[in-house]
């Protein structure tokens, strides 16, 4: 459950500046008050590249390298 000082969804995320931070950024005003909103909740963690759940790789590195040599070799035009 999230503290009574935290707002979800609040209109101006960044104290009416959410605009003027989206043009600096070239992106749009609900991208910045998605961002906004999440370094609220979340803090600087929120932004931190989380793991992934990758499996292991379908081929190891000697078969990945006689492929793209393969590849590189294989094509006349």
């Amino acid at each position: 459950m999230m503290g009574a000082d935290v707002e979800v969804g609040v209109p101006h995320a960044l104290n009416g500046k959410t605009l003027d931070v989206a043009a600096a950024l070239c992106r749009s005003r609900a991208f910045v008050q998605r961002g906004a909103c999440a370094c609220r909740v979340g803090g600087l963690d929120a932004f931190r590249a989380k793991p992934r759940g990758w499996g292991t790789p379908a081929i190891d590195g000697d078969k990945a390298r006689r492929l793209g040599a393969w590849g590189h070799a294989g094509t006349r035009c």
